[in-house]
């Protein structure tokens, strides 16, 4: 039988190279984001107990995410869907990441539950929107039922301002992406399209 010209070892780092590889490209995105005017800040999502393997938990919660967003987009842009809008959408990096304890001391409650899953998400908001000036913490604060209510497994945003160091927390994000921890497919762009992607920055 004709033994395969890679060894694992060789496949795992390929694998490797090609997360990081895409951690980079999305590192790129967040600069030019930001290079354009819009402002960055860093979203935690937790949720109530998921069942089921680690892959259906995470794709879940980025269901969650993606009604969230389909709900901010309309404080940023009256009609999301009309031509005109785009270029002026909020754009989301999301992954679903998990506890690292050295670099901070979690709550046992996050720890417990889903096995310490969540989701970050870096995101931007056009410099013209609906939202007048009004900061996502305020937003998410403001209209926090809104968001959270009976009936989904989302359980808690947390919303900081990325005022510095946006490659580093650009990272720290993906981390699980690019240690092998989640799979390249487990991360999620929003807007989903390509074409309103590029249209942000051009």
């Amino acid at each position: 039988m004709p033994r395969s010209s890679k060894s694992p070892t060789g496949y795992n780092r390929d694998a490797r190279w090609q997360r990081e590889r895409q951690a980079a490209a999305f590192g790129k995105w967040a600069e030019r984001f930001a290079a354009s005017g819009y402002t960055a800040d860093f979203l935690t999502f937790k949720f109530d107990p998921l069942s089921g393997p680690a892959a259906a938990v995470h794709a879940a919660m980025l269901r969650e995410v993606e009604r969230v967003y389909a709900t901010f987009v309309t404080h940023v842009v009256r009609n999301p869907a009309a031509l005109s809008s785009c270029g002026r959408l909020p754009v989301w990096i999301s992954s679903p990441d998990y506890p690292v304890f050295k670099v901070k001391r979690e709550r046992l409650v996050d720890l417990a539950i889903n096995d310490g899953a969540h989701v970050h998400a870096i995101t931007f908001t056009p410099p013209a929107s609906r939202l007048q000036g009004e900061s996502l913490v305020d937003h998410f604060a403001r209209r926090n039922a809104v968001y959270i209510r009976v009936g989904v497994s989302l359980r808690e945003i947390y919303v900081e301002p990325i005022t510095h160091d946006l490659a580093g927390v650009v990272a720290y994000a993906l981390k699980a992406l690019t240690s092998g921890r989640i799979d390249e497919d487990e991360s999620l762009i929003l807007p989903r399209t390509l074409h309103e992607l590029a249209q942000g920055t051009s």
